[in-house]
């Protein structure tokens, strides 16, 4: 069953966030990778996540989206608990490949979980990871 989200909502400002799990679920962690593999079509990638409880499945769905990305067969480099800086030099040891962060914040009875996707510069992607091929 398809558990759609406003697309124009949560993907914005360089950056996948929404509220859990009223705006944004796991599944958007899947599709998220997948289309970002495909548009910049990585061979391999860097993935990083914080350590709320929440975040650990999205990292999960997250690294399996890219992974299954089409054909691309992505390499994946889960480093687990990291925050950007790390992240950031994963990504330029590896030898310049792209990278995601997940994070998940607490404010207001709220729970906001956040992907954040860099090029293999280490630049946040300023637009959506949206095209044709991943359905919009």
């Amino acid at each position: 069953m398809l558990n759609p989200i406003d697309t124009d909502a949560v993907i914005r400002d360089g950056r996948v966030a929404g509220a859990f799990p009223d705006e944004i679920h796991e599944g958007v962690a899947w599709w998220v990778a997948a289309c970002f593999v495909v548009i910049s079509r990585a061979r391999q990638m860097a993935v990083a996540h914080d350590s709320h409880p929440t975040t650990a499945e999205f990292h999960q769905r997250f690294c399996r989206g890219a992974i299954n990305a089409e054909h691309f067969g992505c390499q994946v480099s889960s480093l687990g608990t990291a925050d950007e800086a790390q992240l950031l030099h994963a990504m330029k040891q590896l030898g310049g490949v792209p990278g995601a962060l997940l994070t998940t914040t607490d404010g207001g009875g709220r729970r906001t979980v956040t992907i954040r996707l860099y090029d293999a510069d280490g630049q946040t992607t300023p637009r959506r990871p949206a095209s044709p091929e991943c359905g919009r």
